[in-house]
């Protein structure tokens, strides 16, 4: 039996939170992308949202600018924990955001911090 899916209700500047999201679940797909966000693949299988139409929105090279954008930010981080592995990383405006599940040591403390109805979704 299939998992239903969770449907989203957002418009708006919280609407916005889904591009990082598709773009890195879709260029993760693709083995040249230098990041793999499974939690991005999952998470964008598990909502119910016409990102078919998104995607007529965005063009192809807004995914790359996403994982590229991702990348960066993951460097950034593990470079950081490297140095402070027990840090404290405040994420503002956390969207659907997945660096977490990427860089997590196991001994960072990780929050998100968006507006409410996102908080809400990512519950």
């Amino acid at each position: 039996m299939a998992e239903e899916k969770i449907k989203i209700d957002l418009s708006g500047v919280p609407q916005t939170l889904l591009l990082p999201l598709l773009g890195r679940a879709q260029f993760s797909k693709k083995s040249y992308s230098p990041i793999q966000d499974d939690k991005a693949i999952e998470l964008v299988n598990s909502l119910d949202f016409d990102f078919a139409k998104l995607l007529k929105t965005i063009g192809h090279f807004t995914g790359a600018w996403w994982i590229a954008r991702a990348w960066h930010f993951d460097q950034a981080a593990k470079a950081y924990l490297n140095l402070y592995p027990n840090a404290t990383i405040v994420n503002l405006g956390a969207g659907l955001d997945t660096t977490f599940y990427r860089i997590d040591n196991k001994k960072l403390t990780w929050v998100d911090i968006d507006l409410p109805e996102v908080i809400s979704l990512r519950n």
